[in-house]
């Protein structure tokens, strides 16, 4: 409501004029000569629909004047029809929202996708479907979940409903636990995986993802839970365990993988009582096969593996064999390569970074071999904190032995009483918190 003068010529809908009256000191009412309109602005609001794709929206709109021309302004959205009934009826919408991983398993997927994977694996392995899954599919979503957050196959549940990979590929997770991934799993034969393993490394080879002539070569173990008595598992077998668990039973896993990035072209799980130097000619023969099935010369690649397979038949079979290979040695075996002191060795540039080295020729096993030398700065930086932790902790054990001599020296001391049940120790008035002996 606006209240005006008479002289304003306002626009509006309705206009009511009236006189104002002032009560006097007795009742009666008094003319007052100003006359006044009152003016009613009557702006109405209106609903109306708005379609955004394939749903329809409400919303309140006001026409208002927007540079001198007339515009519907919106006041307030009410979503669709469905939740301005469920506001009208039981309040304001309640809102839920999930947070999904989504970046990592759309990469994965995406990778598997345009090397056709899943193509592979169907050619290759059992056409056995459980839960809705393929074996192919079965076998990639282990994958994917083992290359983004390894863990057992009885937690890919839990991990899967934090991710939008059951959308991606439409599965239920809560049906996948450890029972169907070992189902599927038990379909697999070694001459299968050897020819799906075959068709992916042609695939990555076509793709130009394994133009490395650099292979390298190395082998570990996995320590397992599987119970002494279980004579099932062949593969699980007592060994030295490189994460120092000698008490369980194990198995080995060779790979070979490229430089560039790492990925595996040949791999072999083995017995776990078998060591990396009786393993070495087998996996070299292997390596050998399957670079000829891929129509490529031996020599043309460079095979690398560590200290681990040094053996004098290994080395044998390698010159035999005429294939090009870098290995390391064993330090405290040649500590005459050590006494070399740092101001005989070069500086070289590798990969843009410059680096010392010293480059020498020695008679091992039998044939002159070349010797490169590197100092690393990792390494004694590692070692350094090693000694350094070494002696804090001895000096830490020797203070504590001395502070029990000590104790010890201390108690075997026996303290002088006088005769019965006295409060005096040594002439001094005890305190109450004084232990009281009694003879």
């Amino acid at each position: 409501m606006t209240l005006l003068s008479k002289n304003n010529k306002p626009q509006c809908r309705a206009i009511f004029r009236y006189s104002m009256y002032k009560l006097n000191n007795i009742g009666r009412k008094l003319p007052i000569d100003n006359h006044w309109h009152i003016v009613y602005k009557l702006s109405m609001a209106t609903i109306r629909k708005q379609k955004v794709g394939k749903y329809t929206y409400w919303q309140i709109v006001e026409s208002k004047k927007v540079n001198g021309k007339p515009r519907p302004v919106v006041l307030a959205h009410l979503g669709t029809a469905e939740q301005l009934l469920y506001k009208l009826k039981e309040g304001s919408v309640q809102k839920k929202i999930r947070s999904e991983s989504h970046g990592a398993v759309q990469v994965f997927w995406q990778t598997a996708a345009e090397l056709d994977l899943l193509a592979i694996f169907d050619r290759h392995f059992s056409q056995q479907v459980r839960d809705g899954l393929t074996v192919g599919q079965s076998l990639l979503l282990a994958a994917i979940h083992r290359a983004i957050k390894p863990d057992s196959k009885r937690a890919f549940a839990s991990w899967a409903k934090q991710t939008t990979l059951p959308e991606l590929i439409a599965f239920n997770p809560e049906r996948l636990d450890s029972q169907h991934f070992w189902e599927q799993m038990d379909t697999v034969t070694e001459e299968q995986l050897e020819k799906a393993e075959k068709e992916i490394t042609q695939k990555l080879f076509a793709k130009g993802l394994l133009s490395s002539k650099l292979l390298f070569y190395d082998m570990t173990n996995f320590f397992t839970y599987i119970a002494t008595t279980n004579a099932k598992s062949e593969l699980a077998q007592r060994g030295r365990n490189k994460q120092k668990r000698h008490d369980l039973r194990q198995f080995g896993l060779m790979q070979v993988a490229t430089r560039e990035f790492l990925i595996p072209v040949l791999s072999q799980v083995y017995e776990g009582n078998k060591s990396d130097k009786e393993l070495f000619v087998p996996s070299l023969t292997r390596i050998r096969k399957k670079l000829a099935e891929l129509n490529f010369q031996l020599e043309e690649f460079t095979i690398v593996f560590d200290k681990g397979s040094n053996s004098k038949n290994n080395f044998k079979e390698l010159d035999q064999a005429k294939l090009p290979y870098v290995a390391s040695l064993t330090a405290t075996y040649h500590e005459d390569l050590l006494a070399i002191p740092l101001s005989d060795y070069q500086t070289v540039t590798v990969n843009g970074k410059d680096c010392l080295c010293y480059r020498t020729k020695k008679k091992i096993w039998g044939k002159e071999r070349t010797i490169v030398i590197t100092p690393s700065e990792k390494l004694r930086e590692g070692q350094l904190r090693g000694l350094e932790q070494a002696l804090t902790k001895n000096r830490g054990s020797s203070r504590n032995e001395t502070k029990t001599q000590l104790t010890a020296s201390k108690e075997t001391k026996a303290p002088r009483f006088r005769r019965g049940n006295t409060k005096h120790y040594q002439g001094r008035k005890m305190s109450r918190n004084t232990p009281r002996f009694h003879y």
